[in-house]
């Protein structure tokens, strides 16, 4: 920035950006003024000849204006270029002094129009002349004091002007006139000073703004970016730790079928509640990186709210059993299907079904759906400790637990009615709770309701897939998985089941005829009958005698083995992962 372009008394902005913008204001009224000047001498030119006065001498001054015009346009055009081609420090340098050399003819050129009028002796036309010109001052001590300077001296050498002929413009009251024009002067140099103290202030302000816009943005991206790389390392973390984190439940199992010794029972409750905790944990982690993410996002399709219900029970039965809770569901005529995302649907309930599981010590939860409006709204019922008023509104942040949470489960991190807020939040819809302390609570979201249709009839949901969940598998079983960890933990298990098993490796394949395949699926997006599609596509190539799936059997959250055996005997499928059944 060049420090000599500022004169005495005369604000410096910050930077040459800001000082570049006032120069153009400045540049541009004194473009403007000169423009106008030539309209203004047509008015008195009109005024001098009806009365008869010699026009000659106004109509050249008039011309001479002209043709500054057409030439002060060019200049403004090559002004422009440079501010497009140039640094504002360069164009600053090179246009501050041709603006105050500017003004300096200019303000010549206005004051000595009023040597013109004067020669008429008109007193009514010099005193329109004398306030013409204090308005055109006026004018431009508002949008021309950018530049402090170049104001002042088109302003000092057009009034002084203005002030010496008042002898011959208004004679008879010059005295009162020059202290007038005196009081003028002093009060539109303070004015002056003013306005162009506040339009640095502006230009610096507007910098400063923009400046920390960019930082903003600058700022932003970096969030995002690290919230990205965040998130990327929870979903690789979480579903790398997983794999063992199984292997050691299936382990756990395995012992647990096989051991005989009471010591022991309460030993593996312990271990299997503890690594049951990490696997939500787990689990919850990944959800909520995928939907921060917005991988799992897809578009909202017609969805059965029976089957999604009936998932949800089945998935979460033995838990419940365990717990010795009554897991129940009802669903409204009128609520039978929607409109959603899938994906955010099941995470959402499943969670809140889980939550409830969880903190419910006695009684049972209900899963309920109804219609109100156009949304239809999922409720789930507990009649466990209920939530305190005052932790209402903190219960969905992240990582937050009630503090009598603590005592009834040490499962879970404060992360499961986040990932519900999130759901619901992507889909568009909302979420709430009511709750008793001691008495229970009612979790609630709502999704879009689809139109109904006479074809669409379903039944209520129902209990019936307790027994594909807790089938016990026993016969011939090949196991499908990358890592060995997790593929011997399954043999394990299953020849504690007096389940004969093989494992298939990607260097070579077992001569095996099998009834039932265990492949692992990384994805919660895809329903169970997608889930054994894809791994019959796999595995028909390896056995020309496996018959296509009869029924269905899941692996969810914990396994644990039942008496009843599946009622239709064909091809198995089962996951080591948390699946949705069809």
């Amino acid at each position: 920035m060049s420090q000599p372009l500022v004169s005495a008394g005369e604000l410096q902005p910050q930077t040459s950006e800001s000082q570049l913008k006032l120069l153009t204001i400045s540049l541009n009224r004194v473009v403007f003024s000169v423009h106008a000047i030539p309209l203004v001498a047509m008015v008195f030119l009109f005024a001098m000849w009806w009365h008869r006065y010699d026009v000659v001498p106004m109509a050249i001054w008039a011309l001479l204006y002209v043709a500054g015009a057409l030439v002060i346009r060019r200049w403004q055009a090559r002004f422009v270029a440079d501010c497009e081609t140039r640094p504002a420090h360069e164009v600053n340098a090179q246009w501050i002094p041709r603006l105050k050399r500017a003004a300096t003819i200019h303000g010549l050129a206005l004051g000595s129009g009023t040597w013109l009028v004067a020669m008429t002796k008109d007193p009514i036309l010099n005193i329109f002349w004398l306030v013409s010109i204090a308005g055109i001052l006026a004018i431009n001590a508002t949008h021309q004091t950018g530049i402090l300077n170049s104001f002042l001296r088109f302003f000092a050498l057009c009034w002084v002007q203005v002030a010496l002929a008042t002898p011959w413009t208004v004679p008879n009251y010059s005295g009162l006139t020059l202290a007038l024009t005196a009081i003028y002067a002093l009060a539109l140099y303070h004015h002056a000073k003013g306005i162009h103290r506040f339009l640095v202030q502006q230009m610096d302000l507007e910098q400063k703004s923009l400046i920390l816009a960019m930082q903003y943005q600058s700022a932003k991206e970096q969030a995002l970016s690290a919230l990205a790389a965040k998130n990327s390392f929870l979903m690789t973390a979480s579903h790398d730790l997983r794999q063992p984190v199984h292997a050691l439940g299936f382990l756990i199992e395995s012992i647990s079928f096989r051991s005989t010794d009471p010591h022991l029972r309460p030993a593996l409750t312990d271990l299997r509640t503890a690594v049951k905790a990490v696997q939500i944990m787990f689990d919850s982690l990944l959800d909520l990186s995928r939907i921060e993410n917005e991988t799992a996002v897809r578009a909202p399709e017609r969805l059965d709210m029976n089957a999604i219900i009936v998932e949800t029970l089945s998935l979460f039965d033995g838990d419940a059993r365990a717990r010795g809770l009554r897991l129940r569901a009802k669903v409204s005529s009128r609520a039978k299907h929607a409109i959603a995302d899938p994906v955010l649907i099941r995470r959402a309930l499943v969670n809140l079904v889980q939550n409830a599981l969880r903190y419910t010590l006695e009684g049972g939860v209900l899963i309920t759906a109804r219609r109100f409006d156009s949304m239809l709204r999922l409720q789930v019922w507990d009649t466990g400790i209920g939530v305190a008023s005052e932790d209402q509104t903190k219960i969905y942040s992240p990582l937050y637990r009630l503090e009598n949470a603590w005592h009834i489960s040490s499962e879970g991190h404060g992360l499961g009615l986040s990932v519900v807020a999130r759901c619901t939040e992507l889909m568009g819809t909302q979420h709430g709770l009511r709750s008793r302390e001691g008495k229970g609570s009612m979790f609630w979201f709502d999704v879009h309701a689809a139109q109904a249709r006479e074809d669409s009839t379903q039944s209520a949901p129902h209990r019936d897939a307790e027994s594909a969940v807790t089938a016990l598998l026993r016969g011939r079983c090949l196991i499908v998985d990358d890592d060995p960890l997790v593929s011997n933990a399954w043999e394990h298990l299953l020849t504690s089941w007096a389940s004969k098993c093989a494992a298939l490796r990607r260097e070579r394949l077992p001569s095996f005829s099998s009834m039932a395949a265990i492949r692992p699926m990384s994805s919660c997006a895809i329903s169970g009958c997608a889930r054994a599609k894809a791994v019959s596509r796999y595995w028909r190539p390896c056995s020309r005698n496996v018959r296509k799936p009869a029924a269905r059997w899941s692996a969810a959250n914990s396994i644990r083995p039942h008496s009843r055996r599946p009622r239709n005997p064909g091809t198995r499928f089962c996951t080591s992962r948390s699946i949705h059944t069809c």
